[in-house]
């Protein structure tokens, strides 16, 4: 069993001395809620444009319903994104995305308000309060399939961490073994571009009346080959760590061109954290593909905000 994750344990302050005050600070606070906006500090970073590596934290509730079944989920999230001053009016934003993708993409910044891409169901409406804050709440990105979708009760707030100094920056190293048992692949120190953490608390209610309650956390590390190409093609890796409340689950896609999947949970999955904190994780992990017996992943992983 996954330990209980904020996810991410051990002190692994990043002390900063900001050109501007000459305040010392830890731009990450190990000791506190880590979905809470407050546990980040921008004092490490420039105020003199947008540009830099920003924590985004949200807390919301949606409301589904899905031909007749509902459910009402609460998350608490944080994620990265990292933001590139264009210095024309528009800032060039790469993202976690969703779908097993990562996302680069241009906004203008003229009137004063930037939406972010979220996941499938839900995007980030910010406003720009200062160079190193933005503000603002989570909207929903649209309703299909017969499924209707209400965003409640939710805000979203992001800090900027640290400065930007190229369009993508490594925040850590990810290297693999996988694939079927002889014809096994490698990635060799693929750098970490994004990360996403989320707690969930969801409730369903079914057609009969019964309901079942799902408890866990899930963290999503999104890696390239190299981050001078972004992290938007296809050289890109997923590994995904969830923590539900009665099972451990561990899924890996690797170089989304071939699309190879490996996914394991409970027995067959072995995770060992070296160092688990708000600002660093690293560690190793082994999964057996559940459905493909011959098929595996061993993974290690090293990542610091």
């Amino acid at each position: 069993m996954l330990p209980k994750t904020y996810l991410i344990g051990v002190a692994f302050g990043v002390i900063a001395v900001t050109a501007e005050s000459a305040t010392v600070c830890d731009t990450v606070d190990n000791d506190s809620d880590p979905f809470d906006v407050g546990t980040y500090s921008a004092c490490g970073a420039s105020s003199s444009d947008l540009s830099g590596v920003w924590m985004i934290v949200s807390d919301y509730n949606l409301e589904t319903s899905y031909f007749g079944m509902t459910w009402n989920e609460s998350r608490r999230q944080r994620q990265t994104v990292q933001i590139l001053d264009n210095q024309d009016g528009t800032i060039t934003v790469s993202d976690c995305g969703f779908l097993g993708y990562g996302y680069e993409y241009t906004l203008s910044t003229s009137a004063n308000e930037l939406k972010l891409v979220g996941d499938q169901v839900v995007d980030f409406s910010l406003q720009i309060v200062n160079n190193t804050q933005l503000s603002g709440s989570v909207v929903s990105r649209a309703s299909v399939w017969g499924t209707s979708i209400d965003v409640i009760s939710n805000y979203a707030e992001a800090t900027k961490l640290r400065d930007l100094t190229a369009p993508v920056v490594t925040l850590g190293d990810l290297s693999s073994e996988y694939g079927p048992v002889d014809k096994k692949k490698m990635l060799n120190n693929w750098q970490i571009a994004c990360f996403k953490n989320t707690a969930y608390d969801i409730e369903y209610t079914y057609l009969d009346g019964s309901t079942e309650r799902r408890v866990y956390e899930n963290t999503d590390l999104y890696a390239a080959e190299s981050v001078e190409n972004g992290i938007a093609g296809d050289a890109l890796a997923l590994f995904s760590i969830s923590e539900p409340t009665l099972n451990e689950e561990l899924r890996a896609e690797f170089n989304l061109a071939e699309r190879n999947d490996v996914n394991g949970e409970a027995d067959n999955v072995n995770i060992d954290y070296v160092a688990d904190s708000n600002s660093h994780l690293s560690g190793v992990a082994s999964i057996q593909d559940e459905d493909r017996a011959l098929v595996s992943a061993d993974i290690k992983f090293n990542f610091s905000l």
